[in-house]
């Protein structure tokens, strides 16, 4: 057997230790990893010190991270959001109208996307015009999501259409691109259908695979088996992962699709409950194999091609702007729901590209569809945008955030203005409103922003749009109208797409009402009587949530920080001596201890001093802002 030199996969697996060192180091501007890997690929390629020459392993490993990247990708799909009765049962019906939206936002981009590269064309620019256009199209969910979770977007309104309309997009162009790139091979043949049948075995193997994974003796293998040695889990994504890649393989179909449908199944079986395998599959793709296919993008981008040819480098100017410009243009569809400042943001966001858009251009790259100056063009269009599309959307939302309303109360009565007064003593941005005006100048005198509001119709939208709704987490209807409350919060729901939504109710007979309507109905006689039964049997519990000392909070935080994934409670050093309550993962909750572990996704739920309430929430949550972690008793 001849011996094959390790020595480009050393030089390869140091670059990949050594950048995210290097870059964690540079605080003034935030580069993405993966765009370091790229640069320097580059730098020790043909392009540069040509260190790296053809290797086997290399190619074999940087073909496995290719397929592994697409698998993340599809595990990143939730495709209950495409789904309208999905999407009613999570989100309310109003979601249903940004499914059109996002299809909508879609198809404009790819039509915009078409007829750029026309032009282009005319002026003897880009490669093959619908290849191009669907390269155009596509955008990073994989950039898209932490963006969202670091502004604490994630579950709003708007990041919710965000991330919807990113959905849509990956998963049309995954299959749009791998016809496209049959038809251009092939030609119009029998292997087209290829797609279809790897589409029909993803249905059928979902189908199978979540009754088989849903028997209560199989979920009891899977839960004993996925730890230590056994690691079943992981196992079982490698498996779906390559019979979908040799599937793709034998069917005439491009192995990306098979890899990235792979995922999906492995999301839709395991959703909700794989907290701990998410981060297993997460550290062996970036901890080893995504790096490498990265490192070898650098390494066979071709700078000499692109930099000697006057209209390759014209084409990569085109193809930067045009990129921001047919995401940007589609994503004003999203101010028929938001402010136009909003729905700009939204587009420059989605103008965000990485994985997907370099993974179609190495196969167009390979097999012809593109050639050598047009493919390095589209990396350079990848690095941009995933590098200054997220820069720029996080510094609109810092400017968005100063004036964004965190509750919208309706009724200004007495209980809307102490509640009011008691949410914005905790620095929340809180809006009543009440067709009173004498309420209005009462709550006003208390220092609270106060509007009319026109309660004989519930649907004074211009009111609601003055008060902030369409960046609000909550709405409050404390009116003494049953009927007010109810349809003001069901028109919240459907014309805002506010899912937090809270009434008071007077008549008992009514409750029943507000629970099939998905608003947590308030019992005012209940909420009277439960009180006062705290008061006799836990006084002090009574005490600390209603707020009659203020040198101790309940707080809910929801993990997000890097640094503590992974870690146990009792190596955690956390400020203010706090204790742990509770810990909810998925739909499971438990009380923790020393041992329990800490994974991303997880709600804690805390009892902590007020003088360390905000050091301990960016301890879990280090985007999260003062008002934020003030609220999050209050479920907000």
């Amino acid at each position: 057997m001849k011996e094959v030199s390790l020595h480009p996969l050393l030089l390869v697996t140091l670059l990949a230790f050594g950048v995210p060192i290097l870059l964690s180091r540079l605080r003034a501007v935030r580069i993405p990893v993966v765009v370091g890997e790229i640069v320097c690929g580059i730098i020790v390629g043909g392009s540069g010190l040509n260190l790296i020459q053809e290797n086997q392993w290399l190619d074999f490993l940087s073909l496995l991270g290719f397929a592994y990247l697409m698998f993340l990708a599809g595990a990143e799909i939730d495709f209950s959001m495409l789904s309208p009765r999905g999407m009613e049962t999570r989100y309310g019906a109003s979601r249903v109208s940004f499914a059109a939206l996002a299809a909508g936002v879609f198809a404009l981009t790819l039509l915009l996307s078409t007829a750029g590269m026309l032009a282009l064309r005319r002026y003897g620019l880009g490669g093959n015009v619908l290849f191009m256009g669907l390269l155009l199209s596509t955008t990073s969910v994989g950039i898209v999501v932490p963006v969202l979770k670091e502004t604490g977007e994630n579950d709003m309104p708007l990041g919710q259409a965000i991330l919807l309309s990113a959905v849509v997009a990956d998963f049309a162009t995954m299959v749009l691109i791998t016809v496209a790139v049959i038809y251009f091979v092939r030609g119009f043949q029998v292997e087209m259908g290829a797609v279809f049948v790897l589409l029909l075995a993803f249905a059928a193997l979902y189908a199978l695979g979540s009754r088989i994974t849903g028997l209560a003796g199989v979920r009891r293998v899977f839960q004993e088996l996925a730890h230590a040695a056994s690691q079943l889990k992981v196992r079982t994504a490698f498996a779906l992962m390559l019979l979908f890649v040799v599937v793709a393989q034998q069917v005439g179909s491009e192995m990306i699709l098979g890899a990235f449908l792979a995922g999906a199944i492995f999301s839709l079986m395991f959703r909700g409950e794989s907290w701990d395998v998410e981060l297993k599959l997460d550290a062996i793709g970036y901890g080893f194999f995504i790096p490498i296919f990265f490192i070898m993008v650098g390494v066979d981008f071709d700078l000499r091609a692109l930099v000697s040819s006057g209209s390759a480098l014209r084409l990569t100017s085109a193809l930067v702007g045009l990129a921001f410009m047919v995401k940007v243009l589609p994503g004003m569809l999203l101010a028929l729901r938001f402010p136009p400042g909003s729905a700009l943001r939204a587009g420059v966001l989605l103008s965000s590209r990485l994985s997907l858009i370099i993974a179609a251009a190495e196969i167009g790259g390979r097999v012809g569809i593109i050639d050598a100056p047009v493919k390095s063009a589209v990396v350079i269009v990848a690095l941009v945008t995933c590098s200054v599309s997220p820069v720029v959307y996080a510094r609109g939302t810092r400017g968005a955030r100063a004036r964004r309303i965190t509750v919208v109360v309706l009724g200004a009565g007495k209980v809307g203005r102490l509640l009011a007064q008691r949410l914005h003593e905790r620095s929340h941005e809180v809006v009543v409103l009440d067709a009173d005006e004498r309420a209005i100048g009462k709550a006003k005198a208390l220092g609270l922003e106060a509007l009319r509001f026109d309660a004989a119709t519930c649907d004074d939208d211009e009111a609601l749009r003055r008060a902030g709704i369409h960046s609000a987490r909550v709405f409050v209807a404390v009116t003494g109208s049953d009927r007010i409350n109810l349809e003001s919060c069901l028109h919240v729901r459907k014309h805002f797409g506010i899912d937090h939504l809270i009434a008071r109710v007077s008549n008992p007979n009514n409750m029943s009402t507000f629970v099939h309507n998905n608003i947590r109905p308030m019992d005012m006689v209940k909420c009277s009587a439960v009180a006062i039964e705290n008061m006799i049997y836990r006084p002090n519990v009574y005490d600390l949530l209603s707020h009659a000392t203020m040198e101790m909070e309940v707080v809910e935080v929801t993990v997000t920080s890097d640094a503590v994934r992974g870690k146990k409670l009792k190596n955690l050093t956390l400020p203010g001596n706090p204790l742990i309550l509770l810990q909810r993962r998925g739909h499971e909750i438990f009380v923790p201890h020393g041992e329990t572990e800490v994974l991303t996704g997880d709600v804690l739920t805390i009892f902590v001093p007020v003088s360390a309430l905000d050091e301990v929430v960016k301890f879990f949550e280090p985007g999260a802002v003062s008002q934020t972690a003030a609220g999050r008793r209050e479920g907000i």
